[in-house]
C-alpha cells in the first residue's frame, strides 16, 4: 500500500523489517527472502531507478526458484521434507521483471522473461498446468507490441484451450483470456472480426461476469473504439456510458466514507 501511495522510503523501511525476521527465521538464503527482494525492486522500478530494480528482480528469481527444506514431525520422529519453490511466486516475479523491460521498451527482453516463466510453470505444473493461462496472455501482449501476431495467436490460443480445459468454457479466466483475442485483431485493424469476437464472447460473459465488475471496463474501452473505427458512433457513446456507469457504482459501494 505505501509503494502504491508512494511513500517508497516508508515502504523500505519495513520491508527491511521482514527481510531481517524472515532470514533470522528461515535462514539468508529462503525463498520468501526472494520476495521481500521483489518487492523491493518494484519500489526501485517506480521510481525509474531500472538498473537497481533489474539486478534486485534477477536477485530475487534466483532465491524464489530455490527449493526449501524444513523439518517435520510425525509418529514422535523427525523427518525431512522438501518443499519446492511455488510457480507462482516465480511467475509473478518474472511478469514483473517483464514489466519493467516493457516500460523501458525493451520488448525482446521482456519476451525472454516470460518465457521463462512459461517453462518454469510446465516444470512444476505440466504443460497444461492452471497458472500458465495468465502469463501466456501477457506474452502475447508483449508479442502484440513487437507486431508478432503469429504468435501472439498461438499464445492466446493456447491460454484459452488450458482455460476451457481446467474451468470450463463459461469461467471468468476462460472469458478473460478469450476476450485477449480482442486486442490482437485491433492492432490488426480487423474491426469486423473484432466486432464479432466482442460481441460473441460478451454474450457468454453476461451470464458469468457481475454486469458492474470492473472486469467489464478494458472490454468496453475496445469495444468503443472498434465501434468508433467501423463508424458506430451511436454504439461507441453506448459503451463508454456503461464504462462511466460502473465506475460510479464501484465508488459508490466500495470507497470508504471520508471521517
Amino acid at each position: 500500500v505505501l509503494t502504491e501511495l508512494e511513500k517508497f522510503t516508508e515502504a523500505e523501511a519495513l520491508l527491511n523489517r521482514a527481510q531481517a525476521n524472515l532470514e533470522k527465521a528461515f535462514g539468508l538464503y529462503d525463498p520468501s527472502v526472494g520476495v521481500c527482494l521483489a518487492a523491493r525492486a518494484k519500489i526501485k522500478a517506480k521510481q525509474k531507478q531500472f538498473v537497481e530494480a533489474e539486478e534486485l528482480y534477477k536477485t530475487a528469481l534466483r532465491y524464489v526458484s530455490r527449493s526449501t527444506r524444513v523439518f517435520g514431525e510425525q509418529f514422535g520422529s523427525y523427518y525431512l521434507i522438501t518443499a519446492k519453490a511455488d510457480s507462482l511466486s516465480v511467475t509473478q516475479v518474472q511478469g514483473d521483471l517483464a514489466e519493467l523491460y516493457v516500460s523501458e521498451k525493451r520488448y525482446a527482453d521482456a519476451v525472454t522473461a516470460l518465457h521463462e516463466a512459461v517453462k518454469y510453470v510446465e516444470l512444476k505444473q505440466g504443460k497444461e498446468g492452471p497458472g500458465l493461462p495468465r502469463t501466456l496472455v501477457t506474452l502475447a501482449k508483449v508479442q502484440i507490441m513487437l507486431k508478432d501476431y503469429a504468435a501472439a495467436d498461438v499464445s492466446i490460443g493456447r491460454a484459452v484451450q488450458i482455460n476451457q480445459k481446467v474451468y470450463g468454457p463459461k469461467h471468468p479466466e476462460t472469458l478473460l483470456s478469450d476476450f485477449a483475442k480482442l486486442s490482437l485483431l485491433m492492432a490488426q485493424e480487423k474491426w469486423s472480426e473484432a466486432l464479432i469476437h466482442g460481441v460473441m464472447t460478451s454474450t457468454i460473459a453476461v451470464s458469468v461476469v457481475h454486469n458492474m465488475s470492473p472486469l467489464w471496463i478494458p472490454v468496453l474501452e475496445n469495444m468503443a473504439i472498434i465501434n468508433e473505427k467501423l463508424d458506430n458512433p451511436e454504439n461507441a457513446e453506448r459503451h463508454r456510458a456503461r464504462i462511466a456507469e460502473i465506475k460510479q457504482f464501484k465508488i459508490q459501494h466500495f470507497t470508504l466514507p471520508e471521517k
